[in-house]
């Protein structure tokens, strides 16, 4: 089977897509922030919000006065507290005293009362472009009305309602929300199964064990084996150490293709082979070509386990798609047909989006060998957010090839008014997997994705965008070439590629005129 055919017939267990209406979707990290004002402009005036300074008092109230230089009552940090959720502290009072709601979720203080529920003091976070952000309380939903932060831009009342009211509730947040990491890094143990079921003679093996552990003796370079895939597209940051059990037969054959009663006829085999499976942090399990099951391969979102069948398992770029869906990789998508103004492609609600499109860069799209895109190794932990920066100011920035570490970044991000994020990274030919041809636009131009998350269910989806004005559904000419541009409406910023070689590329970044 080709590689780009994987994308018609994989199947995982899929957690539901995040909304993207504009700041509507929580998108939270798992990483504390430091002390910044949360700032909102109303009536032409930026204001602060503000602690009350009477510490004689157990609470205090809050409110939006005129912002003050190095004021500690009006500096607030968001504390992650896992599940997507944030204490809120004031720098003032430290963190004994949180930011939270009561009763109804009616008022706000800033309180150091840690009665009734947790989630009366916890919040979700979403972003718009730049350092625009939403907070949700958490409280307020578990009683089904889902209100946020919010102040009266006629005065200087804070409080908490439902969105889409007269009251003003996008705060401007100093600091650079990141953007989620579930990491799947450093050694990790895979017991690797060849089955088959008793009515059946011969596992194939030798296929299975060649294409997921490799041959033993083969180059680095040569080795195109999911074993070394991993080693590779990390970056070298994931090591799988994989045990083999062969010719391994599960028992009788069930009445349907049934997922789950494979995967524990597996696990019992495995122990009566001596291999415990919860000895190992993730299972690959092959069987033979059975009509009955209607996929090539199979995996949770996320998860620690992995199906695949006939010989699409024969194919390291199986297991390596159904892998990323283990470490929480939705099926990618595509964007074409973008209009254009004065001939530069404009990046908004007008292109077209096509679900589980063709991705050439993206095993999860279709990509075959090619290996997983930026923000996926930035999601699983192999890039630091050093490694991909934010842009937020006009300028040019230099990228390095990825898998090739130099001064520059391995990739950018750019915050969008719905919540999305843009990410940008470049590309040249390297064995054994970016096998691309030497002329091909992937090499030799800028290529850029939309990325939404959804922490709660620790997944993203990542979206290829054609730069191509009114482009069709084939994603050849997919990326940025020099001396070409793309606007992007939702983050208001302009991006031309100026240089594209063997050792990296630069992106001019404007931002666009109002």
């Amino acid at each position: 089977m080709k590689p780009e055919l994987l994308a018609l017939v994989c199947v995982a267990f899929l957690a539901p897509l995040p909304p993207v209406d504009a700041l509507a979707a929580p998108a939270p990290s798992l990483t504390e922030v430091g002390y910044a004002p949360l700032k909102m402009t109303v009536g032409g005036e930026t204001r602060c919000l503000t602690a009350n300074g009477d510490d004689t008092k157990s609470w205090q109230y809050v409110a939006l006065e005129t912002c003050k230089d190095g004021s500690r009552l009006q500096n607030w940090k968001l504390k992650a507290i896992g599940n997507a959720r944030y204490f809120i502290f004031n720098e003032y009072f430290g963190e004994t005293r949180y930011l939270r709601t009561y009763g109804k979720a009616s008022s706000i203080a800033l309180d150091s009362d840690t009665s009734g529920y947790t989630t009366m003091r916890s919040w979700e976070v979403s972003n718009g472009a730049l350092n625009d952000i939403r907070l949700w309380n958490v409280y307020s939903r578990d009683i089904g009305q889902w209100k946020t932060l919010d102040a009266d831009p006629q005065g200087q009342s804070v409080g908490i309602s439902i969105p889409g009211s007269t009251r003003a509730d996008v705060w401007q947040y100093d600091i650079d929300m990141p953007t989620p990491q579930f990491p799947v890094a450093g050694t990790k143990k895979v017991l690797v199964m060849a089955t088959h079921f008793s009515d059946e003679t011969s596992a194939d093996s030798t296929p299975v064990r060649d294409t997921v552990l490799g041959v033993f003796g083969t180059p680095y370079y040569e080795d195109r084996s999911a074993r070394n895939y991993l080693l590779q597209a990390s970056g070298e940051r994931l090591t799988a150490n994989m045990d083999f059990l062969d010719e391994v037969d599960i028992g009788e054959r069930p009445d349907a293709c049934n997922a789950s009663q494979i995967l524990s006829a597996a696990r019992d085999a495995a122990r009566h082979r001596e291999r415990n499976p919860q000895d190992y942090d993730y299972l690959f399990v092959s069987i033979r070509q059975w009509r009955q099951c209607p996929w090539v391969g199979l995996a949770p979102v996320p998860g620690n386990w992995v199906l695949a069948q006939g010989s699409s398992a024969h194919k390291f770029w199986t297991w390596t798609h159904e892998f990323g869906h283990a470490m929480g990789f939705q099926h990618a998508r595509i964007r074409y047909g973008c209009p254009a103004r004065d001939g530069v492609a404009q990046l908004g609600g007008d292109c077209t989006t096509y679900n589980y499109g063709k991705a050439p860069t993206d095993p999860m799209g279709g990509g075959g060998a090619a290996m997983f895109p930026v923000a996926y190794q930035h999601f699983a932990g192999w890039l630091s957010d050093a490694d991909v920066p934010w842009i937020k100011h006009d300028g040019t920035y230099k990228l390095d090839p990825l898998w090739r570490r130099g001064s520059a970044a391995q990739g950018y991000r750019i915050r969008r008014s719905d919540g999305s994020v843009l990410f940008v990274e470049f590309r040249r030919p390297s064995q054994p997997f970016e096998t691309w041809w030497g002329a091909s636009p992937y090499v030799n131009g800028v290529t850029v994705y939309v990325v939404n998350y959804s922490p709660k269910a620790r997944s993203m989806t990542s979206t290829l965008v054609n730069t191509t004005p009114g482009s069709g559904r084939s994603m050849g000419d997919a990326p940025l070439l020099p001396n070409h541009s793309l606007d992007d409406t939702l983050s208001g910023m302009r991006l031309t590629v100026t240089l594209a070689h063997n050792d990296g590329a630069e992106l001019k970044v404007e931002k666009l005129p109002k």
